[in-house]
């Protein structure tokens, strides 16, 4: 059967100081990798000041952000790679999705 991406959605607390921290560094790490360093929809570099859809676990550049934030949170929660306070769930989501840069998901971690 095929998941909506509402049943991806990973829990919407959010992080102490502490933890958004950790997590910051944790996806500035992540968007470093290769297969992260370009935005999932087009061809353009996302540098550790980018955008992250949460629930698809993927990384956008700013044009792109601003497409899937129009969509809706229930199909795409875009949350800012350094602006936003990131929970644990969240990074989790992030990590275990893997992009080949080109906007085609390889496989989940």
């Amino acid at each position: 059967s095929v998941r909506t991406p509402s049943e991806f959605s990973p829990r919407t607390y959010k992080a102490a100081s502490a933890a958004a921290d950790r997590n910051r560094q944790r996806l500035i790490g992540l968007v470093k990798r290769p297969e992260n360093s370009r935005c999932a929809d087009c061809p353009a570099k996302v540098g550790t000041s980018g955008w992250a859809s949460v629930n698809l676990g993927s990384f956008l550049c700013f044009h792109c952000s601003g497409i899937h934030r129009n969509l809706g949170v229930h199909i795409s929660k875009v949350r800012s790679i350094t602006l936003d306070s990131w929970n644990d769930d969240w990074v989790a989501q992030m990590e275990r999705r893997r992009w080949s840069g080109d906007g085609a998901e390889i496989h989940p971690r």
